[in-house]
């Protein structure tokens, strides 16, 4: 619908700035407030994922994830 795009552009936002950048390793999100984004859910009812973070070891992690890849 024309003009609806105000209606979407937090969602968008949102979307972009929790991205990896490819070039960069990090999430805008991570580069400017220098901590990983979470889902407002994760902040009262800790999830698996927060309770077994690692920050080296995600890294890590993530770096062979994106030798795999290619």
């Amino acid at each position: 619908m024309k003009g609806n795009w105000i209606n979407e552009l937090q969602i968008v936002l949102w979307a972009y700035r929790t991205t990896s950048i490819i070039a960069l390793g990090e999430t805008p999100y991570t580069l400017s407030l220098g901590t990983e984004a979470m889902v407002p859910v994760e902040v009262g009812l800790p999830t698996h994922r927060v309770l077994t973070f690692e920050s080296p070891k995600s890294d890590l992690v993530r770096r062979l994830d994106l030798v795999l890849i290619e």
